[in-house]
This record gives structure tokens, C-alpha cells and sequence, in this order.
């Protein structure tokens, strides 16, 4: 499937490139009006040039159905994730998974933020983990938890063992320390200054 995806991807990256430079040629009178019309006479006369290019346009319906199916439709049915129950069949999705993986990340203590994406394949479920993090935490202890965690809530949720692929992705560290350092002098200095206007209020409204 990724090879045919590859092959549909070069496919319209060449004919796009090779549409944009006709077009580019005559824009700049490279192509002359004449060998333009010429060639297009050729087709519309002579049968096999019809035929040939009657079977490039085919060609190029195939492969834009080819990329309909890939590109749309998969990316539609990969959003859900389903199995049989005794009692018919069961669709969940992922969408709503990954807001629970969420709301169980933003549960643990050591975790700032989270956010996750999971895609579902034939081999599995795959979900990346985008975390933000206090600075006094193992780095190694807190994913590998999380990894774990990940891998119980959901097969816990759907009921099934299936394979679930977990890619963890630290993108801030936050220094709680010295935000609360900062927090901490802020409300000594408020301290200190409302000390000051209690001790000047015995002297208000003295006249000499």
C-alpha cells in the first residue's frame, strides 16, 4: 500500500511539473502559437495520436480514482476502530480515544499537558504522545508510565488485546522551581510594602 501511494504520488508530481513547464514555456513565447495549434490539429486528425492520447486521459482517471481511494476514503475509515461483539458489531472512534488518553495523562501528576494522536492500522493501533512535563521528573520513568498507562486504558476501553504502538514525544519541560521562586518574591514584596503603609498611617494628617 505505501508503494502504490509512493508511485501515485510521483505520478502527479511529474505530470504537474510537466504542465506547469509547458505552460511556463509559452508564457514566455518559447512555444510558438503555431506549433501549438499544429500539434493539437495532429490529435484531433490522425487516429492513433487519438488513440494514444484517448488512453493517457483513461490512464490519468485511473489514477485519480487511485488517489481518491488512498487519500480520502482511508483517511475516513482509519478514524474508527471496530469489532464483533456476540450481538453485532461495535465501531469506537478514535477521536473519542484520544480525548481519553488525554484526560488520563492530564491526571498524573508530573504532567503538564498532553496531546495525542492514535491511527489505526492492520497491524494495530499507533498513537504519538505530545507531553509537557514538571523539570523534576525522570524522563525514562515518567514515559515508560505513560506508555504503560496508554497500553491499559485502551485495551481496557474497546475490551481487546489489541497491539497498541506508543511513540512519546517530549516537547517542554516546565521549571516549576523557579516559577514558584518568582511566585514567592512577588508576594514578599507586596508583603513588604503593605508593611510600609501601615506603619505611615500613624503619621497621616500630621501638622506641625
Amino acid at each position: 500500500m505505501n508503494f502504490l501511494k509512493r508511485i501515485t504520488v510521483l505520478f502527479f508530481v511529474t505530470l504537474n511539473m510537466f504542465l506547469i513547464s509547458v505552460l511556463s514555456l509559452y508564457v514566455a513565447n518559447v512555444l510558438v502559437f503555431e506549433d501549438v495549434v499544429s500539434l493539437l490539429s495532429v490529435i484531433y486528425t490522425d487516429i492513433n495520436a487519438r488513440i494514444v492520447f484517448a488512453g493517457l486521459a483513461a490512464f490519468i482517471l485511473v489514477m485519480n480514482y487511485i488517489f481518491y481511494k488512498l487519500f480520502t476514503v482511508n483517511v475516513h475509515r482509519d478514524k474508527t476502530i471496530a469489532f464483533d461483539n456476540p450481538e453485532g458489531r461495535v465501531s469506537v472512534s478514535l477521536v473519542a480515544l484520544e480525548d481519553l488518553v488525554k484526560r488520563t495523562l492530564q491526571q498524573v501528576d508530573r504532567i503538564k499537558d498532553a496531546k495525542s494522536n492514535i491511527v489505526a492500522s492492520k497491524k494495530g493501533l499507533h498513537v504519538k504522545v505530545r507531553l509537557a512535563i514538571k523539570s523534576d521528573v525522570s524522563i525514562p520513568t515518567i514515559t515508560s508510565q505513560v506508555q504503560e498507562l496508554i497500553k491499559d486504558k485502551i485495551q481496557d476501553t474497546i475490551g481487546l488485546d489489541e497491539k497498541v504502538d506508543i511513540n512519546v514525544y517530549i516537547n517542554k519541560i516546565i521549571a516549576d522551581s523557579t516559577l514558584d521562586t518568582k511566585k514567592k518574591s512577588k508576594s514578599e514584596d507586596k508583603t513588604d510594602k503593605g508593611g510600609e503603609t501601615e506603619r505611615s498611617v500613624p503619621f497621616h494628617g500630621y501638622r506641625g
